[in-house]
């Protein structure tokens, strides 16, 4: 699928060379802090710009979703009816605990005065990606209390845990009115992810359990009922984020009492995630049959299209020789600018948002990825100039009318190290991060998280860039120089 170089036999299709390329070689205007630049006027200021070679590789490591952080939940196809043929399918499935609000756990009467209306699993919605016009259906499952789910280990997106009963189940659900207002009893909320749970599942809660079993205390109320398994039905195309300490997420009692004077009462009671409930995000990717797979397995070292998608996902490698052979100058401004490849065959793009993206300098001899140092402002909680750098996706009407991602990222200080500097030329990594660490610099233990808060949810997210030799889209460096005399 790489383009290769090939010779032109006639002088007509020569001459028609530079209009096919026009889109690669000419210098657009900046979008990154532009009116500080100097005026281009040709002699003293100037501009140009070099060619990259990029290659596209799958992540090779699982990753770990904090309890605390947003999940997925839901299911995106293969096929081309609102599905993704060009990355493949997703599974999204959430493994979580929760625990009474206190032990020993205990209601207001005896158990032969507690009668169940209802009982429901409420999810925290955060929202939805992918066609939202498809309908989600969900299974819960007790995890078996054979599994080990503990909250003193961690569970990457491929942890897989038994399951016994099924005890709830919900179809045909129109993710686009999750949003809405919900007026319950004495709750008014939005944002509920709402699915009835069986009579049996909730008597269990109610009635069976007490303080001489499961409600004596946490450890043992997680040890007699080992959690939920909320798996997503592969019949829909959405995604829904769902965070599990929000605290709209909960097992929702309703049940009604006789009091001891006789009288009845009507109440609720919540069953929350805790400091000692584990969770786990299962996430997993199924590219075969699909274009990605093409560029993934491809052995050539300039793929032209660069399919980036969110963890579990794929990186760039991209090289930029000519950096080490530019003459001594002032770099005023230097930005490797990349644009979405649009998907004019299946028309999937309306769905599949792009993700925010990140660059970092790849040493070969460290195996490290760091940061720009000079190029972004590092803080003990993340840089500080994420959207300034280049990583939030822009959008522009290409040459036939289509609708674009483009991102631009600010590399000047980098570039200039390497002219005048005579700084290494490092190959450079473009991904679309979750809550991913880098090294402050090449050679030091110290690793810094990119953000303070989730650049993108786990599972959302997907971008095709042109690489460096896509005819149209193709990625460039580009600088704005002064000339020393």
């Amino acid at each position: 699928m790489n383009s290769t170089t090939k010779f032109y036999r006639t002088a007509l299709y020569i001459l028609a060379l530079p209009f096919l390329f026009a889109a690669c070689t000419k210098i657009e205007s900046t979008t990154i802090g532009g009116g500080l630049l100097p005026a281009i006027d040709g002699v003293t200021t100037r501009d140009t710009s070099l060619d990259v070679i990029t290659d596209i590789f799958p992540e090779k490591d699982t990753f770990y979703v904090s309890p605390t952080q947003n999940m997925a939940l839901g299911y995106i196809s293969k096929n081309n009816a609102g599905g993704d043929p060009l990355f493949g399918g997703t599974q999204a499935n959430i493994n979580f605990q929760v625990a009474p609000s206190f032990t020993p756990y205990f209601y207001e009467v005896g158990k032969d005065s507690l009668q169940l209306d209802s009982a429901v699993l409420v999810l925290g919605y955060q929202g939805a990606w992918g066609d939202t016009t498809s309908k989600l259906g969900v299974k819960i499952f007790e995890i078996d209390p054979s599994a080990k789910f503990r909250s003193d280990s961690l569970y990457t997106n491929v942890s897989a845990f038994a399951t016994g009963n099924l005890i709830g189940s919900r179809s045909n659900i129109d993710v686009t009115t999750l949003n809405d207002s919900v007026h319950l009893f004495r709750e008014n909320s939005i944002n509920q992810f709402r699915i009835p749970l069986t009579t049996a599942f909730g008597n269990k809660l109610l009635k069976t359990y007490d303080t001489t079993n499961a409600f004596k205390s946490d450890s043992l109320f997680h040890t007699v009922f080992r959690g939920f398994a909320v798996q997503a039905d592969p019949t829909s195309n959405v995604l829904t984020i769902i965070n599990l300490s929000d605290t709209n997420t909960k097992v929702a009692l309703y049940y009604r009492y006789t009091k001891r004077d006789g009288g009845k009462d009507t109440t609720m009671r919540f069953f929350r995630l805790s400091s000692s409930s584990a969770a786990s995000n299962f996430i997993k990717r199924d590219r075969t049959g699909t274009e990605i797979t093409t560029y993934l397995t491809s052995n050539t070292s300039q793929d032209s299209i660069l399919h980036l998608q969110s963890a579990p996902g794929t990186y760039a490698r991209i090289a930029i020789p000519g950096l080490s052979g530019l003459s001594n100058r002032i770099v005023h401004r230097a930005e490797l600018h990349m644009e979405q490849v649009p998907d004019t065959k299946f028309n999937s793009d309306k769905f599949f948002t792009p993700p925010a993206l990140f660059l970092t300098p790849f040493s070969s001899d460290s195996a490290r990825r760091f940061f720009f140092s000079r190029d972004v402002t590092i803080s003990s909680t993340g840089i500080t100039n994420f959207g300034a750098f280049g990583g939030i996706p822009a959008f522009k009407t290409d040459a036939n009318n289509n609708r674009v991602a483009e991102y631009n990222f600010n590399i000047t200080s980098y570039v200039q190290g390497i002219v005048t500097g005579h700084d290494k030329n490092y190959n450079l990594i473009l991904f679309a991060p979750y809550t991913d660490y880098e090294y402050a610099a090449e050679k030091t233990t110290v690793a810094l998280p990119i953000s303070s808060q989730v650049v993108n949810s786990p599972g959302i997210g997907r971008v095709r860039l042109g690489g460096g030799n896509h005819s149209q889209h193709c990625m460039k460096l580009h600088i704005i120089y002064s000339v020393l005399k």
